[in-house]
């Protein structure tokens, strides 16, 4: 995956254009709709912006396109279930202020995956799974370290990229906190 590990560093330097499925391009590329909101989709508003440089239409049908034919097709199923494989090429241009600090991005990934799970949770309930004694951070973030307060009612999903710098700014300050 592009937005992974390493990759991040790389295309935030660079920019980078690539094709990508429509499933993945929602998650990245419509970072307002909760419902599709995940730790893909947090790590990409952070570092970079997105837009479409080729219409989902013109690349459809997959099979003409594309190079190996998907296996639906291969197996003669029906275009329904087909539909996953509708491709978006997209650019993704570099944001100039960037959310991920360097040497944080181990930790941003350690408090989205361990955080993500619970996603229809609020913050308040959901903290204690970083790691014992991190409801402790609850008082940090509401009272904004920095120049940001979380609001700790707000389910997992609903954090903007801001209310996920602060948890992570706060669990990085944190003498308590996993090594990650």
């Amino acid at each position: 995956m592009i937005l992974c590990g390493r990759w991040v560093n790389i295309v935030a330097l660079l920019g980078h254009s690539d094709v990508l499925s429509q499933r993945v391009s929602a998650n990245t590329n419509n970072p307002d709709k909760l419902k599709n909101r995940c730790k893909l989709s947090v790590i990409a508003e952070a570092v970079a912006s997105f837009r479409e440089v080729v219409p989902a239409s013109i690349l459809q049908p997959y099979e003409d396109h594309f190079w190996p034919p998907s296996i639906a097709a291969a197996e003669g199923r029906s275009k329904k279930s087909r539909q996953n494989r509708n491709m978006v090429a997209i650019t993704m241009d570099p944001l100039l202020e960037q959310a991920i600090e360097k040497g944080l991005l181990d930790k941003w990934d350690y408090c989205l995956r361990k955080l993500f799970v619970l996603r229809s949770t609020p913050l308040k309930h959901a903290i204690s799974h970083l790691a014992p004694g991190a409801s402790t951070l609850l008082a940090t973030l509401a009272q904004g370290s920095g120049h940001h307060s979380v609001d700790t009612s707000k389910r997992m999903r609903e954090l903007s990229v801001q209310d996920w710098a602060a948890l992570v700014q706060a669990f990085h300050a944190w003498p308590f906190a996993p090594r990650c």
